[in-house]
């Protein structure tokens, strides 16, 4: 890369306008062990976190405080392993509920009631043995499943029953010599995709059979470490490797490549969202840092790199919530919605916020202005850092002009007279 366009690219990121960026918003501690999930809330007023320390820490996204901190004071659930809120279709109710599972088998369901602040537990179950670690686990809300899974292959589809608070068993099953290591409701939540850790496979298998009915089995073409599926027809992979893959679902085509640096000797699972109402993805990395990329101008040079502790803190849990009430815009005194990204570094996590664009017009304008105020600055830092050197080649062309005077005069050639478009020889 070019001296200038290596120039012109820090100019660009340093005058980049708030709006066309994620910035910091707040960043969050209190956890006193590594964070393995990370979740907000359907309205994004809430994050949820899970650690190594066996604890739930719930904030406030408008203040940034703690709200609850949930904690097993048996000491028997083990690392909090995956989070997922249980929304309920029921908006009069207000009700929330937020299920976990942990490296010890255990499901567990908190649930927070309408004129209440606190979560209190529904009920823990044991689905697997204290030996086999909760993978992971989804809900839909439209029909009320909660599916978990198992390292050992076990997954288990449950109904909810909002009224009594009780998991009703649906069906069970095992995959062999593979990890399901995340799991999607598509179909309006007749279909539960799993993606298959490593194994490359992805299965599809029909939830409303009453068993567990396989529709079909694909391969892809790389290692997966994470997936995430966006509106059923976008899958972005961690392919561990080289970066993140994102294919046409279901058909498995390859549309686009984001690269990210793998800078460990071993690979590590490395989370990604959708972002913008899927226009752009967020990619973690073994390295600190979030790399926002874009899906429409197929670019594979991010948008912007979002810096993340020490160096070799590895970006691993990203959550992503785009909110339209104006909690999150209050922290940066707007009323547009919001774009709101989660990301957790070893014991920290951190906010980011992005504006929503504005009119196309106001935005193309604000744009063009922006564009024409970087590559002023940029001609004048450019002049200023050049400046020696071009008074410099000014006396060499000086001294070159009057060479040529006299070499002229000397071989008896005059210069020729330049008239309109004509030229006369004298």
């Amino acid at each position: 890369m070019s001296l200038l366009q290596r120039l012109h690219d820090f100019m660009k990121n340093l005058l980049t306008l708030p709006e066309e960026c994620y910035c910091i918003v707040m960043r969050l501690t209190g956890s006193s062990a590594s964070v393995n999930s990370l979740s907000f809330s359907a309205d994004g007023e809430l994050l949820a976190s899970g650690d190594d320390a066996e604890l739930i820490h719930i904030y406030d996204t408008h203040t940034g405080k703690t709200a609850q901190v949930i904690e097993n004071t048996g000491e028997s659930w083990g690392q909090i392993s995956s989070i997922a809120w249980l929304p309920s279709l029921n908006r009069t109710s207000k009700s929330l509920a937020l299920s976990f599972g942990t490296s010890r088998g255990l499901v567990a369901i908190y649930k927070r009631a309408k004129n209440s602040c606190k979560f209190q537990e529904a009920f823990c179950l044991s689905p697997f043995p204290s030996s086999d670690i909760v993978e992971t686990l989804s809900y839909d809300p439209r029909n009320a499943l909660l599916v978990v899974s198992s390292q050992h292959g076990k997954i288990k589809l449950y109904n909810l029953d909002w009224t009594s608070w009780t998991l009703n068993s649906v069906w069970t099953t095992k995959l062999k010599n593979t990890i399901p290591r995340l799991m999607h409701f598509v179909d309006e939540g007749r279909q539960l995709i799993i993606f298959c850790l490593e194994s490359k496979e992805m299965i599809c298998i029909m939830t409303e059979d009453g068993k567990p009915n396989v529709k079909w089995m694909q391969t892809l073409r790389s290692p997966i470490g994470s997936a995430v599926l966006f509106k059923g027809c976008h899958l972005l992979i961690d392919n561990l490797t080289s970066g993140f893959n994102l294919y046409v679902f279901p058909h498995l085509s390859t549309s686009q490549t984001f690269p990210v640096l793998m800078t460990l000797e071993r690979s590590i699972i490395k989370d990604a969202v959708f972002a913008e109402d899927g226009q752009v993805v967020v990619c973690g990395s073994d390295h600190r840092l979030a790399y926002v990329f874009s899906r429409s101008n197929r670019e594979k040079k991010p948008l912007q790199i979002m810096h993340h502790g020490k160096e070799r803190d590895y970006l691993q849990v990203i959550a992503m919530r785009h909110c339209f009430t104006a909690h999150l815009n209050a922290l940066t005194n707007r009323k547009t919605g919001c774009h709101g990204i989660g990301s957790a570094y070893g014991r920290h996590w951190i906010i980011w916020t992005k504006q929503e664009h504005r009119l196309v017009g106001e935005a193309k304008h604000d744009l063009a202005d922006a564009k024409d105020k970087i590559e002023l600055l940029i001609f004048v830092f450019v002049i200023w850092a050049l400046w020696s050197y071009l008074l410099a080649l000014s006396d060499v062309s000086d001294w070159l002009l009057h060479w040529a005077h006299y070499a002229m005069d000397y071989f008896l050639v005059t210069a020729p007279v330049h008239l309109e478009n004509e030229v006369i020889l004298l």
